[in-house]
């Protein structure tokens, strides 16, 4: 079953186009959006999230159009950066995030934030690159989302923390009917976690691939 959608969408400006590009997302497993920077990966991540607006083609998230603005409450959703108020705390901030999250669970919001050892009431422009990821993943978690999207999550970061950040991952899939959706340019940290690939190169979707397959070939 496929959770997510793509169909023949494109996206064109004057240096880049995304090209007629076709692919599924698996439900229940971690699927790696592999790619060069520059590749198209982020364009598409946001064409998915209707950041972005299609060109050509069609998108579906849970079987309904990605526009239907009900299918985010079933997304977490964390980018490369930090879309945050940076002079706001995280306890500012959840006053913001929880009210906009109907299955927003306070009880998982407190456990992730004392499993990622994060300060509930310092401003988050003194956090680290590794504890600003940390905070993304705690609001992108706190309203148990059934797909999680992560856009560059493991850039910038230390060898220990993007191991740290991948064992997480890894526990997360063990929930019921969890999808994890995570690009990167960094193909070693899809090798120990990933269970499907996609790759893209230049606007084009190379290879959809289960790591299965991969395997036996």
């Amino acid at each position: 079953m496929s959770i997510v959608q793509c169909e023949h969408i494109s996206k064109k400006w004057k240096d880049f186009s995304l090209n007629d590009v076709s692919f599924t997302i698996p439900k229940g497993y971690i699927t790696g959006f592999i790619g060069p920077n520059g590749s198209g990966k982020t364009t598409t991540i946001k064409l998915i999230m209707d950041i972005l607006k299609l060109d050509e083609g069609d998108i579906t998230l849970f079987g309904s159009p990605h526009t239907n603005t009900d299918v985010k409450q079933h997304i977490g959703f964390v980018y490369d950066d930090l879309f945050m108020y940076e002079e706001f705390t995280i306890k500012k901030m959840k006053s913001f995030i929880a009210p906009l999250y109907k299955n927003w669970n306070d009880t998982l919001f407190q456990e992730l934030i004392e499993q990622f050892n994060l300060p509930y009431k310092k401003k988050i422009k003194t956090f680290s690159k590794g504890m600003k990821m940390k905070c993304s993943l705690l609001f992108a978690l706190s309203h148990e989302p059934t797909l999680i999207i992560m856009d560059e999550p493991t850039a910038g970061l230390d060898p220990i923390f993007r191991k740290e950040l991948l064992q997480t991952l890894q526990q997360l899939m063990l929930r019921e009917d969890q999808t994890i959706f995570l690009s990167t340019h960094i193909t070693t940290d899809l090798d120990k976690i990933a269970d499907h690939v996609i790759i893209m190169n230049d606007g084009n979707v190379l290879l959809q691939q289960s790591m299965n397959e991969k395997n036996e070939t």
